[in-house]
């Protein structure tokens, strides 16, 4: 969604831009040698600009004017063109940096049990020191995960390097943890697996996704840290919830990444190939409403709902719904839920009356 929400943003953009080129393109040439009438190029300007709005707004393709005299015509073609060039440079940027920033959610993963393993290591940490902070060191999960193949692997095949974070580390451990009732409990108690994974549990909750200073760091990282911050919680939390005294096992992502690769770059495709359609349904269903006056964040879960019912026919109606129900609860305005459950109900109803909905399989078009 973000996504395609930079997208659009950018659309608005580049017209302004392409317009720029319009109105740059009549502007009295400074290191011109002859005497410039500056009446004639601003009139020149104001039917340029009238004719590229002309044509922006009506959505249509550039056509000659007779009318006007060839210069006007030649920058309104050039800039029309630099406007779907750039249009075009944007997608593919913005659909490329959405997987990649889906697959850092599972670098930012790797990057908190890595944190684990540092704040525990002597060796990174200096303000560890043997016989007082012993439970801490020798903690039986931190050191499966010091001591697994798989994690070792995975840190090195996404490059997840904490060597230049020495500082931060020991002063979270100084700072945060070192004089804590929890750590003073902990350092003093008998140190068995139970009490590892206990205390491995609260660094994660409360110091590594809840203390600002971390969250800080995090936030630096990652610019949409605020979005990503739960499911790599939620990663970390299973992996040392569900560890045994003999081994741990890194969470995946997802089961299938690939197939979810797929699936975040039709759905990103599937809309901007067809935004112009899926507005104009879903202005038939809001005539209340100016569509141009939507929230940004509802006019594109509607879309992105729109796109979803009509393109993949695996997913059921009911699913679809619900989940950009959701989706506007989190992202959007306090009275999105409503507008998006109501403006969805009628939408799928219409679209399956038109066969535009194509779905198989028991519960596939029940969307009540």
């Amino acid at each position: 969604m973000q996504s395609i929400f930079a997208f659009l943003q950018s659309k608005n953009a580049n017209k302004e831009l392409a317009r720029n080129l319009v109105h740059d393109a009549f502007l009295p040439d400074l290191n011109a040698n002859e005497v410039q009438d500056k009446e004639e190029l601003k009139e020149k300007r104001k039917k340029a600009l009238s004719q590229f709005d002309q044509l922006f707004e009506n959505g249509e393709e550039f056509v000659y004017d007779s009318s006007l005299e060839e210069k006007i015509n030649t920058e309104v073609e050039k800039a029309l063109i630099e406007y779907d060039a750039q249009n075009e440079k944007d997608r593919v940027h913005l659909k490329r940096r959405m997987v990649i920033e889906a697959e850092e959610i599972y670098n930012h993963y790797l990057l908190a049990l890595k944190l684990l393993t540092d704040l525990s290591d002597p060796s990174f940490n200096r303000y560890l020191k043997k016989g007082k902070d012993d439970n801490f060191i020798q903690n039986d999960v931190i050191s499966l995960l010091r001591n697994s193949e798989s994690f070792e692997n995975a840190l090195l095949r996404k490059k997840v390097d904490t060597s230049e974070m020495r500082s931060e580390v020991e002063s979270w451990f100084k700072n945060l943890i070192k004089d804590s009732d929890e750590y003073k409990e902990y350092a003093s108690g008998e140190g068995d697996f139970e009490s590892d994974k206990i205390f491995t549990q609260y660094l994660i909750k409360n110091i590594i996704f809840k203390n600002q200073a971390v969250m800080d760091f995090f936030e630096q990282e990652d610019i949409h840290w605020a979005e990503d911050k739960n499911i790599v919680k939620s990663l970390a939390l299973k992996t040392i919830k569900e560890s045994e005294e003999d081994s741990v096992e890194l969470r995946e992502l997802s089961y299938n990444w690939e197939d979810d690769k797929i699936f975040f770059e039709d759905t990103y495709d599937y809309l901007l190939e067809n935004e112009e359609e899926y507005e104009e349904i879903i202005s038939e269903k809001t005539k209340n409403w100016d569509v141009e006056r939507l929230a940004t964040t509802d006019k594109i879960i509607l879309m992105l709902a729109v796109s979803e019912m009509i393109n993949f026919p695996n997913i059921p109606v009911k699913v679809t719904i619900n989940e950009f129900i959701e989706i506007s609860k989190k992202y959007s305005t306090p009275k999105s839920r409503q507008f998006v459950n109501g403006v969805l109900d009628v939408i799928a109803n219409d679209l399956k009356t038109a066969g535009k909905i194509k779905k198989s399989g028991r519960g596939l078009l029940d969307n009540k």
